[in-house]
């Protein structure tokens, strides 16, 4: 019947295009450009606060590859204590400025 055969022309088109794509578009890998390593310019930011970085971004990574529970809570856990270091980081950095400032009764960063 006439549609079977408009059918089978379309499939056969489409396969037509398919195959010729696949072998004139070469599908390459990036590779990912060496970018300069981030330095946070904070003070406070420590090495103990870049590890709990890296940490919390590889059990990020974990959590997006599989979802499961136990994922999610470890991700959640170590998301609660990272914040919490660089809360107390930062607020003992500040602290101890505030200190500084008091005893010398002047700015120098």
């Amino acid at each position: 019947s006439r549609s079977e055969e408009v059918h089978e022309a379309n499939s056969t088109l489409v396969s037509i295009i398919q195959n010729v794509a696949d072998e004139t578009l070469e599908t390459k890998k990036r590779k990912l450009s060496q970018r300069p390593a981030y330095h946070n310019k904070a003070c406070w930011f420590d090495m103990e606060c870049r590890k709990a970085k890296r940490s919390t971004n590889k059990i990020a990574k974990r959590l997006c590859k599989s979802p499961t529970p136990s994922n999610r809570n470890d991700y959640y856990k170590q998301k609660k204590d990272y914040r919490a270091l660089l809360k107390r980081k930062k607020g003992a950095f500040f602290a101890k400025l505030n200190r500084k400032i008091n005893e010398e009764r002047s700015i120098n960063w």
